[in-house]
């Protein structure tokens, strides 16, 4: 078993699951639970901020360039998911790593959009910016606010989908992987694995999560 994935990628990962699951639960209720709606909000795009940093400054395996491959090598990686060939990647897989990139995008729109509505939207209540646009604005923001948290769904399913594929197909056990830190690898992967740090600074992720709590609050408080 080698050590591929850091701590604080990991608790990035179940702590962002456990909060998209909130936020629809609570945007799918009423009354005081859309207060608690906007507040897993702010605490989504805290994350997804502190995601976007750690993709440069983290550990080996949690940074961008090391799992975003051109399309080519996703269509490759697909093709090879039909072999009996098997497959161990050390991070994401090129499939994967583009995966990472959709969900982090659509989770931003989703938080982005939020912030413009009030009341009236949805029957969402306070927004921070809902005021700086106009009725028709807070309208079409608010529906694609709706639409798009149906494609999160949607690409959750597929997410879940694939974990589940890699695991009776490839026997490959992702979800054990993200919890241990640690995957199975073949000799070849698991000697290049060796060579490289896979854990990031926890001082660093510390500051980081940090500065992007208070640039959320700031976001918020200044509006």
């Amino acid at each position: 078993m080698a050590r591929v994935w850091d701590f604080p990628t990991r608790a990035f990962h179940w702590s962002l699951a456990i909060l998209v699951g909130f936020s629809w639960y609570t945007g799918s209720s009423a009354g005081a639970w859309l207060d608690w709606h906007f507040l897993s909000g702010y605490a989504i795009l805290a994350l997804l901020i502190f995601r976007v940093g750690w993709g440069f400054v983290g550990g080996a395996w949690a940074r961008f360039s090391s799992f975003l491959k051109g399309p080519a090598a996703a269509i490759h990686h697909i093709r090879e998911l039909f072999s009996p060939r098997d497959l161990r990647d050390i991070g994401h897989n090129p499939l994967g790593g583009w995966v990472v990139v959709a969900i982090l995008t659509i989770l931003l729109a989703q938080v982005g959009t939020g912030l413009f509505m009030n009341d009236s939207d949805m029957g969402l209540s306070g927004g921070p910016y809902a005021d700086y646009v106009s009725g028709a604005v807070r309208s079409k923001l608010a529906s694609f606010h709706g639409s798009n948290s149906k494609v999160i769904l949607a690409v959750i399913a597929a997410h879940v989908g694939a974990v589940v594929i890699y695991l009776i197909w490839k026997g490959e056990n992702l979800i054990g992987a993200m919890i241990s830190g640690s995957k199975r690898l073949d000799p070849a992967s698991f000697a290049e694995a060796q060579r490289v740090k896979a854990t990031g600074s926890s001082i660093l992720a510390l500051g980081l999560i940090v500065i992007a709590a208070l640039a959320v609050i700031a976001l918020v408080r200044l509006a």
